[in-house]
């Protein structure tokens, strides 16, 4: 059964989303320029704390840009797959996520190469301390550094304690 031949009250409405194929199309383009200022943030994570949470407020700035274009693409493919145009902006927002990803695929191991005591931990057993409260989104990164502090003092523990045993 195509879409149009369907009861109306089992359809989605997208136009709650974007009222138009104009509205996403700019929603598109901000997108694309959102990804602009995560080319310069590889490298500079382990700076500071500063640093730390300007980097991650920039990545989820531009994942809040790149997410409902890419969302709204999916589910205008998903009502109907057959419409070229629908085909057209699934593949789009596909991209556009692909190179979101890319651009961030730098984080999680420069978080985690940070050493424990360049930042203090940054107040991880306290839920990342200063760091800003974007809910969910910054728990795996507080979580991952939480466990990488957790395992260089308990690493450094352990050595001590088999070193004052005897067992090194």
């Amino acid at each position: 059964m195509k879409r149009s031949e369907q009861d109306i009250r089992f359809q989605w409405d997208l136009t709650k989303i974007y009222p138009d194929a104009a509205a996403w199309e700019t929603a598109m383009q901000e997108a694309e320029a959102a990804l602009a200022p995560l080319k310069d943030l590889p490298g500079t994570l382990g700076t500071s704390k500063e640093a730390f949470k300007h980097g991650l407020d920039t990545v989820y700035a531009s994942m809040l840009k790149v997410e409902l274009p890419y969302i709204y693409a999916f589910l205008k493919k998903t009502e109907d797959g057959s419409v070229a145009e629908n085909q057209e902006m699934a593949a789009r927002g596909e991209s556009l996520i692909i190179k979101f990803n890319a651009a961030i695929a730098f984080l999680s191991p420069e978080i985690l190469a940070i050493p424990a005591e360049k930042l203090g931990c940054m107040d991880a057993g306290r839920g990342a301390g200063d760091l800003p409260a974007h809910g969910r989104r910054y728990r795996p990164y507080a979580r991952a550094y939480a466990r990488r502090c957790a395992g260089a003092d308990a690493g450094a523990a352990g050595r001590r304690s088999r070193h004052a045993e005897g067992r090194v």
